[in-house]
């Protein structure tokens, strides 16, 4: 199953920032009837989004059905301490890589006991990441039954809110994606 959703990412990625703006307002609603569904629950660890992904998952009536929680894991000690990277894949990786992503999305997974798990790491400007990452760049991690899995993302260069915006948009489109497939 992970590589049907590293699949459907990669077509995801052709597309570049501005994958499904025109649905963008769906996606929350559909990632809660999917969750309903198979009656299944999500989590999210949030880095570059700082707990956007969250308030749009919640935006919906009954979300706290299927919604666990998450954690805004802005800092490497939390990171580390809540969410249980290995300091020596921080250190190999740098906290904005795939591998982090998806050790972010493991680690809130087990923290919370959700069925699926995303995450967001990134560099939103307006300055380049500590570890040299450019700005726009975006990783998101993605864990559930059967799967883990880190999508890279490049964004066109824009104002650090727009990123944010975007970067959430991104988030909720491969949610949707790994959602449908692993459904």
């Amino acid at each position: 199953m992970t590589r049907q959703i590293n699949q459907s990412i990669q077509g995801l990625n052709t597309l570049g920032g501005d994958c499904f703006p025109e649905c963008s307002e769906n996606l929350p609603q559909e990632i809660g009837s999917i969750l309903l569904e198979v009656n299944q629950t999500l989590a999210v660890a949030e880095s570059c989004t700082s707990g956007r992904v969250a308030a749009r998952i919640t935006s919906v009536p009954g979300s706290s059905a299927y919604f666990k929680g998450g954690v805004i894991s802005y800092s490497t000690a939390l990171k580390k301490k809540l969410l249980k990277v290995k300091k020596a894949l921080l250190d190999h990786h740098t906290e904005v890589s795939g591998e982090v992503a998806k050790a972010m999305a493991i680690g809130v997974r087990q923290l919370t006991a959700a069925d699926w798990a995303i995450s967001t790491t990134g560099v939103a400007g307006p300055d380049r990441g500590v570890d040299g990452n450019p700005v726009g760049t975006l990783f998101i991690g993605v864990c559930g039954p059967g799967c883990v899995s880190a999508h890279a993302f490049q964004l066109r260069k824009m104002a650090r809110e727009k990123f944010v915006e975007r970067a959430v948009e991104q988030a909720l489109a491969v949610l949707i994606c790994a959602l449908r497939l692993g459904s």
